[in-house]
């Protein structure tokens, strides 16, 4: 049964070798999206379904905590369906290049590699498939501190993947922070709680800077540095920012969207007018309860 090989073997990568990178499919240069699955073999249907869980292919890795950047949904955002475009017209080491800014660490392909910025993590021939690792990946959470203004999404795809575009020293912007760039810049961002809808990051730097969190820009989330609410900025297209002035401070992610907010007011204030109308009607009926036997 297919349940017997997703239970009794193991998948390509495990959760905690990805050190909070993402895992990409690689189907083809020429179509980064996973819409196809092509193997060198002549796999059972029993075997395809399992080939699906054990190579961690979108969606499959959610169930084993594997992270990855690509999507499989019917409405597709606007930035991935932009780079996609985009990068499937790329080389190959730009199309790296481009992954590993977005924290992508390793890639899985069915079929072999040769090209340099990529080395062979293993060879998995039950599950006709190979994994790489991509050199020079941007962690999760890092301090910059230049900084580079563009809004039109294809502009951005431009200067990410451009030669002169150093993702370690620099970020692109959707608005203007004022600072002046350091030549050495001394920082450290470390993620000491990561969950669905908080992530807290001790930061520090010599100078004043830019944390990037390599998550998802989305409506809902809201910034919080040493407790002071901080707006958060689109980073490199899909990410968030808060800037930093110099020094040691605690950033807080948090997920409270406004629906939930709503949601939440409007269900104290009916657990509110119910106590309230339970207590009158509790306060008559005891007061009817009195005159009857006064009576």
């Amino acid at each position: 049964m297919v349940v017997e090989v997703f239970v009794e073997s193991q998948p390509v990568l495990q959760a905690r070798e990805t050190d909070l990178s993402r895992l990409f499919y690689f189907p083809s240069g020429r179509d980064l999206h996973p819409s196809s699955v092509t193997v060198l073999g002549r796999p059972t249907l029993k075997e395809s379904i399992a080939l699906s869980f054990k190579n961690l292919l979108p969606n499959t890795g959610l169930l084993s905590g594997v992270d990855y950047f690509q999507e499989i949904d019917a409405l597709g955002r606007q930035p991935y369906t932009d780079f996609l475009f985009f990068a499937n017209q790329l080389d190959f080491t730009t199309q790296m290049k481009l992954l590993r800014t977005f924290n992508v660490k390793h890639l899985l392909t069915f079929k072999p590699l040769t090209e340099n910025g990529i080395i062979l993590i293993g060879h998995f021939p039950d599950y006709l498939s190979w994994l790489y690792k991509i050199e020079g990946t941007i962690p999760r959470a890092y301090v910059v501190n230049k900084t580079v203004v563009e809004n039109d999404s294809r502009a951005v795809l431009r200067l990410l993947s451009s030669a002169g575009f150093d993702p370690t020293r620099e970020v692109v912007l959707d608005s203007e922070i004022p600072m002046l760039p350091a030549l050495q810049l001394k920082a450290m961002a470390k993620i000491v709680r990561y969950e669905n809808q908080l992530v807290t990051v001790a930061t520090s730097a010599d100078s004043e800077g830019i944390l990037v969190l390599a998550d998802s820009y989305y409506p809902g989330w809201k910034a919080f540095v040493d407790g002071r609410e901080e707006v958060i900025r689109r980073a490199n297209l899909f990410f968030r920012a808060v800037p930093l002035a110099a020094g040691n401070h605690t950033v807080e992610f948090r997920y409270e969207p406004r629906s939930f907010t709503v949601g939440l007011a409007i269900s104290l204030a009916t657990l509110v007018a119910l106590g309230v109308v339970t207590t009158l009607l509790a306060f008559r009926t005891r007061k009817k309860t009195v005159q009857g036997l006064e009576s």
